[in-house]
């Protein structure tokens, strides 16, 4: 039998503060975290956690217009494509 526990890997960099109802998918070994309800509000930022390195990303440029602060959607891909579904912006 083989045994398995659980372990904490080391993480570089600052993690995201926490947030309920935001949306995460894992594309190009990395983990992709959108949006989500904040303490203070709906927020729009997009994190990322390299799942190589164990480093969060911070200063992410994307290209195209920025989608509008949001809670309750979800993500999913379509090749390295994201797509951003739904959601709403009440607190």
């Amino acid at each position: 039998m083989i045994e398995k526990k659980w372990v904490r890997p080391n993480i570089v960099g600052t993690p995201p503060l926490g947030r309920e109802n935001f949306s995460m998918l894992y594309l190009k070994k990395k983990l992709w975290i959108f949006g989500g309800f904040l303490l203070g509000g709906v927020t729009n930022d997009f994190q990322i956690l390299d799942t190589e390195t164990n480093t969060w990303q911070e200063n992410i440029v994307m290209q195209g217009k920025v989608p509008s602060k949001r809670q309750g959607h979800s993500m999913d891909k379509i090749g390295n494509d994201i797509y951003l579904l739904g959601g709403c912006n009440y607190a």
